[in-house]
């Protein structure tokens, strides 16, 4: 009896080795596209680590369900030109469990989701990706992310004169200076730069120091646009001092989890026992109108924000996190908070933690900061 006529289907089968030398990518992609057509479990040979030179797609559609069992193998992809992702899920339903994505420096994105509402991700993780650990696209409602970790995630593009510690993330070089306008606008130019191709996206955030090495300030840029190779429109953080006018930046990108573009209907996901370890940017970036449900979540060396909660004037509604600690994130062990619609923000953590959430309103942060000293007492 062969295993397409069995419930599971094992991608040995296909003809993949998982001894990390010879190229999995056709076997492995063979095996997911006939199991999940036939309605069948793939399983990966456990411990095994299956190279691959493209991105693997999962996108049957019509409401298919891509199942997985990983039995804590590793997909190790080693594109020759970066790719979309190690794992991409389109149309599908995904229920992974106990896998382990490594992008080696090749692929943007460990785990990519578009229109799989629902999905559950039980033990994945990611690791080395140019970008983002998982990419919650568009179009995913009600998912949910389970002792699941992203570790060494994004880029950071710096001038010359950065001198801080050398994180674990890629870091790569552009230069120029900033040039501020007027009100909270403020224009990055540069010479030689090739904004274009850094992956830089709306929402994320860029670093400013002073000129001296190793001086670093507090002022934080987040990007509005990506207007050309040597130019990128931005806002100041609402806690800037803007002072940004003649200073050196880093552009931070890619984060642990990240929804959107823009709103792109991210709604209600749950995320429990998540841990965001070297981010170039944020841990979490959330972007849903109705938001995020996080418990037991930890973010370690996050290059700006711990948590991002919307951003670029979107709001969130909802957003829940119980149980949150952050440690040795450049940006003060903040969440940022673009004002929302209504107050549901939810924060339950040890009065130990520093809680301060940046909002433009000054009339929330009064809510917020009242809310606080409920929970201190």
């Amino acid at each position: 009896m062969t295993t397409t006529q069995l419930s599971e289907i094992y991608v040995q089968d296909y003809g993949a080795a998982g001894d990390g030398i010879a190229d999995d990518t056709l076997a492995l992609q063979a095996a997911l596209t006939i199991g999940i057509s036939a309605g069948k479990v793939i399983i990966f040979e456990a411990g095994k680590t299956y190279k691959t030179t493209a991105e693997l797609r999962v996108g049957i559609g019509a409401g298919a369900y891509a199942r997985l069992e990983g039995r804590g193998a590793t997909i190790s992809c080693n594109a020759p030109s970066p790719v979309r992702s190690v794992l991409a899920i389109i149309n599908d339903v995904a229920i992974i469990q106990d896998l382990f994505a490594t992008g080696n420096g090749t692929a943007n994105s460990g785990i990519f989701l578009q229109r799989g509402s629902t999905s559950q991700f039980t033990n994945v993780h990611t690791y080395t990706t140019l970008v983002d650990g998982f990419t919650s696209f568009a179009d995913n409602d009600r998912c949910h992310y389970k002792n699941c970790s992203a570790r060494v995630c994004g880029q950071l593009f710096h001038t010359t004169g950065y001198a801080g510690p050398a994180p674990a993330y890629i870091r790569r070089l552009v230069s120029g200076t900033v040039a501020k306008t007027s009100g909270t606008s403020c224009i990055i130019t540069g010479t030689d730069t090739y904004f274009l191709k850094t992956g830089a996206r709306s929402g994320d955030f860029i670093s400013m120091h002073a000129m001296s090495p190793g001086n670093t300030s507090a002022e934080w840029l987040q990007i509005h646009s990506v207007d050309s190779d040597t130019q990128i429109s931005c806002k100041t953080h609402p806690a800037s001092k803007g002072a940004a006018s003649g200073l050196l930046y880093s552009i931070h990108v890619g984060d642990g989890y990240h929804e959107g573009p823009g709103r792109a209907d991210n709604n209600i996901n749950q995320i429990d026992n998540f841990l965001a370890e070297n981010t170039a940017g944020a841990g979490i970036k959330t972007g849903g109108l109705y938001g995020v449900r996080v418990t037991n979540l930890q973010v370690n060396a996050a290059g700006s924000y711990p948590v991002v909660i919307a951003s670029n004037d979107l709001q969130s509604i909802g957003s829940v996190f119980i149980g949150v600690y952050f440690e040795l994130c450049a940006a003060a062990n903040n969440f940022f908070w673009e004002v929302p619609r209504e107050l549901q923000l939810i924060l339950q953590t040890s009065p130990a933690i520093p809680w301060w959430l940046l909002v433009v309103s000054t009339g929330v942060r009064s809510l917020i900061n009242k809310m606080q000293e409920i929970q201190d007492e």
